[in-house]
């Protein structure tokens, strides 16, 4: 899989996991992953199905040029649905006129329907029946080259307008505005984000970072967070004081990010990576948020906490630290801490993971544990405690 695929895979992994399943979406996925013909089946006749349309007899006269159903279901559509213009996508030919010629009086009548319509669908000089014939040139060759069958579906259902048109243009963004508008029309504003993010910062490791487990422990911590009612207020005024959130090893901003996507305020945050190459794409993906966003490059162990008011301190890394139990102590009484850890003992550079729950709560260093659990995840647990010191 090229990086460009593995982009678009991660971005249709995160919309499935941060906010729902869609089949349709699923066989895309694959198909970017395997490249297998039987994927973009799959997703023809999903897609048909979200648009009120049985594709299947359009597969099958592709793959069996003994079957004329297709073109029999390819003559159905164009009239009653009309069809794009292959020269101007953005042109639709409205559906040929039904005419009556039960009765011999009704020819005259029915020329001049068919005059008219010709006349209204007319477009540079080309005449409708011009589209209409390149919509049945384009079908034969789908015998021939399987994938030109996307051609002859974005003149059925216009360009840009299905997930169809993100299996012949790998366009990042292009795909976010697909998800946006087929899909997740109250998630358009980050998927959109997230989409230019992955395009102009494709070198970071997103695949990792949108994978499932990833995804699934942020969900998690902000549920427990509003949860447990310790999510800042929504907004700061005189009687309710800025609460300072630190993410410790914040990465791409993916928490933060995540947070506001489900409706959730933060207010001031600050995310701490060490690696400073990654600070531009979680300013710019966080750059739509309503909380006020901060990139850090410091050593946490050397930031003092104590300047921040209201800390709430979310370290969802500390596999990644040796004796991150004895840091946590040195934290604020006045800090809310939020940790996160696992069993994933066989990553090289994970040097603190634990066994169980209770060992993880035994090291993590707080005195006092507000919340504990752990979540089942691919090959791994999860394991969090919420707590103050």
């Amino acid at each position: 899989m090229d990086k460009n695929n593995e982009l678009r895979s991660a971005l249709l992994y995160f919309v499935d996991e941060a906010i729902g399943y869609r089949h349709s979406l699923h066989f895309l996925r694959c198909w970017l992953e395997t490249g297998e013909q039987s994927k973009l089946e799959g997703l023809i006749l999903e897609v048909g199905r979200e648009n009120f349309v049985d594709l299947q007899p359009l597969l099958d006269s592709v793959n069996n040029s003994a079957d004329t159903s297709g073109t029999t279901a390819l003559q159905n559509f164009i009239y009653t649905r009309g069809i794009h213009r292959p020269e101007a996508p953005e042109v639709k030919i409205s559906p040929m006129p039904n005419l009556d010629d039960s009765i011999p009086e009704y020819v005259e009548g029915n020329a001049w329907v068919m005059h008219s319509w010709v006349e209204a669908n007319t477009h540079k000089n080309l005449s409708p029946y011009f589209a209409i014939a390149k919509a049945y040139g384009v079908f034969q060759e789908a015998r021939e080259d399987f994938i030109k069958i996307f051609d002859l579906l974005e003149l059925m259902f216009g360009k840009d307008t299905t997930l169809f048109s993100a299996v012949k243009d790998n366009d990042i963004e292009l795909l976010g505005q697909l998800l946006s508008n087929n899909y997740y029309p109250s998630c358009s504003k980050h998927i959109n984000a997230l989409a230019l993010s992955l395009t102009t910062h494709p070198d970071l490791n997103w695949k990792d970072a949108l994978s499932r487990n990833q995804i699934k422990s942020k969900l998690w911590l902000i549920d427990k967070m509003n949860e447990l009612d310790v999510l800042p207020k929504h907004k700061s005024n005189m009687f309710n004081e800025h609460t300072n959130v630190l993410v410790v090893g914040g990465w791409v901003g993916m928490l933060p990010f995540l947070a506001d996507m489900k409706g959730k305020f933060l207010d001031t945050v600050t995310n701490i990576d060490i690696d400073e190459t990654v600070h531009a794409a979680s300013a710019s993906l966080n750059s739509i948020t309503d909380s006020t966003f901060r990139t850090s490059g410091k050593d946490v162990r050397k930031l003092n906490i104590e300047k921040y008011n209201k800390p709430i301190v979310i370290d969802t890394i500390v596999e990644h630290f040796e004796d991150h139990g004895e840091w946590v102590k040195t934290l604020p009484s006045t800090a809310t801490v939020i940790l996160q850890g696992n069993d994933m003992f066989d990553v090289p550079d994970h040097v603190n993971c634990h066994t169980t729950l209770e060992e993880f709560i035994e090291s993590c260093g707080l005195n006092n544990i507000i919340w504990a659990g752990e979540l089942n995840l691919y090959k791994c647990t999860r394991y969090m405690a919420i707590g103050t010191t």
